[in-house]
């Protein structure tokens, strides 16, 4: 689900920042350690 389509308003580092907070999500779900 492309962050463009989501919200487009979105600055460009805040959409570095959903996309570092997306990554660390799945990480954190593969290892919850």
């Amino acid at each position: 689900m492309p962050q463009e389509s989501y919200c487009p308003d979105l600055s460009l580092k805040d959409k570095e920042n959903i996309e570092f907070s997306s990554i660390i999500a799945v990480l954190l779900r593969i290892n919850p350690n």
